[in-house]
């Protein structure tokens, strides 16, 4: 099992509504990947932080194994969501993957 973990923080200039838009919007987008993409145990991503976070949007994505996150992340579906919905927001992207 793979824990595929993303951040990312949006570009300031966005206002608050905005923001709060493209995070719906990206929530939405990935977590119906879903059963669209084999290998997905589970995928969310959380808009909402603590006070304390320093990152705007979380993404948590359980895989089956590294093949499953290979094909997730080389996806059509997946790229279009990145470079469509996520891309032209984001100022910031970290990640960390975890072999359980």
């Amino acid at each position: 099992m793979v824990k595929h973990y993303v951040m990312w923080n949006l570009k300031k200039e966005l206002s608050d509504t905005e923001k709060e838009g493209i995070k719906s919007d990206i929530r939405r987008r990935l977590e119906n990947l879903k059963g669209v993409i084999p290998g997905i145990e589970e995928i969310t991503v959380y808009t909402e932080g603590a006070v304390e976070s320093n990152s705007d949007i979380m993404l948590e994505c359980i895989l089956t194994n590294r093949e499953a996150l290979t094909r997730y992340q080389a996806n059509p579906e997946h790229q279009k969501i990145r470079n469509e919905n996520v891309a032209p927001y984001v100022v910031e992207r970290m990640s960390f993957d975890v072999i359980v």
